[in-house]
This record gives structure tokens, sequence and C-alpha cells, in this order.
């Protein structure tokens, strides 16, 4: 994983937990306010996220 992926996996963990994020679209409008221009950086981090969440249930 890239560092910038991380960054926003960061991010992502953190926004979701923080502000209560129940969808997967408004975190990805969340994490486009804040990244703006990074789709792929955001695209590539929810898909870890989640293939590490489906592995860890």
């Amino acid at each position: 994983m890239s560092d910038s992926v991380f960054e926003v996996l960061r991010a992502a963990v953190g926004m979701a937990r923080a502000e209560q994020v129940q969808r997967l679209a408004t975190l990805k409008l969340k994490l486009l306010e804040v990244f703006p221009g990074r789709e792929e950086d955001i695209a590539s981090a929810i898909a870890f996220w989640g293939s590490h969440a489906r592995v860890n249930r």
C-alpha cells in the first residue's frame, strides 16, 4: 500500500468513527472534500478496508 493510500485509509477510519458515518457514499463524499482529485486513492483505501473487514469477521 502506498503512503498516499494509507493516508486516506487512516482519515477514512477516523472520520467514519468520529462522525458515525453509516453510508459508504457519504464517506466517499467526505473524503473527496478532504482529498480532492484523489478518487483512486480513496477507492483503494476503501477496498483495502472492506477486504480487511470481511476477513476479520
